[in-house]
């Protein structure tokens, strides 16, 4: 990708290159991690993690730091042919994808925690929210996150704050 010069901060800089690298390519995975990576030091992400923590049920899983097993693809397909896992395994087999695709994270900080657990469980938002795997699709599936972990004030509901944090509460149940 070429150099661009700007007085952008270097994150968010990191950021757009990642925008631009997918909108090119929407397979490269890596420009999509790029932008996520871009956008950590942003004040987004630092009310994200804030408002996490009000969340009583988020803030429990954010201290224990659960981590979910790796799916496991054919076990998942023993799975009745209308249910979600067996949904999620199909699709992924289909489409030739290892459900540890993802650029992985050390886990050092309540930020990194989410963005494992949003990147395990990425593609079964997919197939939850109906997103395909385009640009558009994954600028749509980018979005409802986005209103799911960024709500507007007052909706601070912990008994449903697992549909605004779904991506972290995915297999903790």
């Amino acid at each position: 990708m070429p150099e661009i010069e700007s007085e952008l901060p270097p994150y968010i800089l990191k950021a757009v290159q990642g925008f631009i690298a997918f909108a090119n390519n929407p397979g490269d995975t890596e420009a999509v991690f790029d932008m996520a990576d871009g956008l950590r030091d942003t004040d987004l992400y630092q009310h994200f993690i804030e408002y996490a923590h009000t969340q009583p049920a988020v803030a429990q899983i954010l201290k224990e730091r659960y981590f979910a097993p790796t799916p496991d693809l054919e076990f998942l397909l023993n799975y009745p042919q209308n249910s979600l896992g067996y949904l999620y395994a199909s699709t992924m087999k289909a489409a030739q994808l290892d459900p540890v695709f993802y650029r992985q994270i050390q886990v050092e900080d309540d930020y990194s925690y989410i963005a494992l657990r949003m990147r395990q469980t990425h593609d079964i938002w997919h197939l939850i929210t109906g997103f395909g795997t385009d640009l558009g699709g994954e600028l749509g599936l980018q979005a409802f996150t986005l209103a799911q972990t960024h709500p507007p004030a007052g909706s601070h509901d912990s008994e449903r704050s697992h549909l605004l944090y779904p991506e972290i509460f995915w297999s903790t149940q």
